[in-house]
């Protein structure tokens, strides 16, 4: 008999290990991998939005604002001629960059403290 009440020990040992590893699992290793899982997904989705806007500003050729002078501006622009519309902070005129024949909208500021000394020309989406 005292074989059979070793193999019962034993058995109970090892039962009760498993369900402590059960456990274990369950509490701790089952929330962190699903959290991790929910982390990496999400760096990955913003990773593919972020690389499709790199994407297309580099189609577009457009990295940033570009800095003109004042009588650049006038050239682009037709001396003025064409007005969009009035905004917020000024009007907006019709020009195009003659390299690639592309349009553009200029937006002239209205009372502000830069006196046409550099304006910026975005194209408009």
């Amino acid at each position: 008999m005292p074989k059979a009440c070793n193999a019962f020990r034993i058995f109970l040992i090892f039962t009760t290990f498993i369900a402590y590893l059960k456990s274990v699992l369950w509490r701790f290793v089952l929330p962190a991998l699903a959290v991790f899982t929910f982390l990496i997904h999400k760096y990955l989705k913003t990773r593919i939005s972020i690389d499709a806007v790199e994407k297309f500003l580099r189609m577009q050729q457009i990295l940033g604002l570009v800095r003109f002078a004042y009588t650049d501006i006038t050239a682009i622009t037709g001396h003025f001629r064409e007005k969009l519309g009035q905004e917020g902070y000024g009007s907006v005129y019709k020009g195009v960059l003659l390299p690639g024949d592309v349009h553009v909208a200029i937006k002239m500021l209205g009372n502000s403290n830069c006196k046409g000394m550099n304006l910026s020309v975005r194209s408009p989406p």
